[in-house]
């Protein structure tokens, strides 16, 4: 049998793809669905005895741009500018790079839940290939119902999550495009930074969910990145309009990892 790849995603939860780097650090007698199997079941999490730190990155105009939704083959995704080599960057600090998406098209019948697995998979291997990333954790729901405990911003996810890591919250980050993620990551009690690719929408609903901070990024003329960080307590038009001189003749901002990496240490 071929050895699979250090990036390659198994499912190990019914809502949690592991990648393989972790598989091969699991005791050889875990069974996939026994919970009393697993490491911190056993009083050993993966990560040993010290806490981790992790960037929780929504996966749809986030990492790429989502189209006209339900993507689900990565072929046809457009990964937005620089955000695997910002996010490889962040893991070689120290961070578990964790997708947490939020996936309805499952049950609303647009694609399988295989067809999604495949999709990460291809994911996973472009960008550890491109870059050496591995996506340490994909973290999903299939459901529509916003009560479905795993759907964002419910944290029943994250629960999953800690079978298998310590994560210490108080230095992780939640990064996402809607208020959901935003609300996922106050729910943890972890950092939260909003990224909208939508800046006169974003200015409407600025309020919601408060989050730390908004990273705003734009492409000019030349088609260089200006990275802007805004902190949202001093957020109104007028002190944007100051920052972004041309806010009211360039309405189209184009906002990703690379804007909200500056703002994680």
């Amino acid at each position: 049998m071929e050895k699979l790849l250090p990036c390659h995603l198994t499912q190990i939860l019914p809502h949690m793809l592991l990648a393989q780097k972790h598989l091969e650090q699991l005791p050889t007698d875990i069974t996939v669905g026994n919970e009393q199997s697993y490491p911190v079941a056993q009083g050993f999490p993966l990560n040993g005895n010290t806490p981790v730190k992790a960037i929780f990155s929504d996966r749809d105009d986030t990492i790429n741009d989502d189209g006209d939704g339900y993507l689900h083959v990565y072929q046809q995704m457009e990964i937005l500018p620089q955000v695997y080599e910002t996010l490889a960057q962040k893991q070689q600090q120290g961070y578990l790079i964790v997708i947490v998406t939020n996936q309805s098209g499952i049950s609303r019948g647009k694609f399988s839940e295989q067809q999604f697995i495949q999709c990460m998979n291809d994911m996973a291997a472009h960008t550890y290939e491109q870059t050496g990333l591995v996506i340490d954790a994909v973290l999903f729901s299939p459901a529509a119902d916003s009560n479905d405990p795993w759907r964002k911003p419910n944290t029943q996810t994250y629960q999953d999550l800690s079978k298998f890591f310590t994560i210490d919250l108080t230095k992780s980050y939640m990064i996402g495009d809607k208020p959901l993620d935003i609300q996922y990551g106050k729910n943890l009690n972890c950092q939260t930074i909003l990224v909208a690719r939508d800046l006169p929408k974003l200015l409407a609903t600025s309020s919601v969910n408060a989050p730390e901070a908004i990273a705003v990024s734009t492409i000019n003329e030349a088609q260089d990145l200006s990275l802007v960080c805004l902190d949202t307590t001093k957020i109104n038009e007028q002190e944007l309009t100051t920052l972004l001189p041309d806010l009211s003749s360039k309405p189209d901002y184009i906002v990703n990892l690379l804007a909200a990496m500056q703002l994680i240490k």
